[in-house]
């Protein structure tokens, strides 16, 4: 799982360098990570197969987050968290009941 872990680190950071910076909008952030597929710069093991895939992608994007939350200032960096938390809520409660 170490490794796994690491090549989801390295990964965030490269989408986050592409992207332009941790203060770049999600939306390029995610646009950066299409760019590396479709460039091929992803790191070697990516992505991995069955369900590592999940644990990894959801390791990925939780660093790059953690990335954009640390270069905010503190006020900024909470409102962001908590909305960010009302939205994974939100989106957990529609995976258990089905509805995504």
């Amino acid at each position: 799982m170490s490794q796994l872990n690491d090549i989801a680190h390295e990964t965030a950071h490269r989408i986050v360098e592409q992207a332009g910076g941790p203060t770049a909008s999600f939306d390029a952030m995610s646009a950066a990570f299409k760019q590396l597929i479709v460039d091929g710069h992803l790191p070697i093991g990516w992505p991995p197969g069955g369900r590592a895939f999940h644990v990894a992608h959801a390791a990925m994007w939780s660093e790059v987050i953690r990335l954009q939350l640390a270069a905010l200032e503190p006020n900024e960096a909470s409102r962001r968290a908590m909305a960010l938390s009302a939205h994974l809520d939100y989106l957990h409660r529609g995976t258990l009941s089905g509805d995504r």
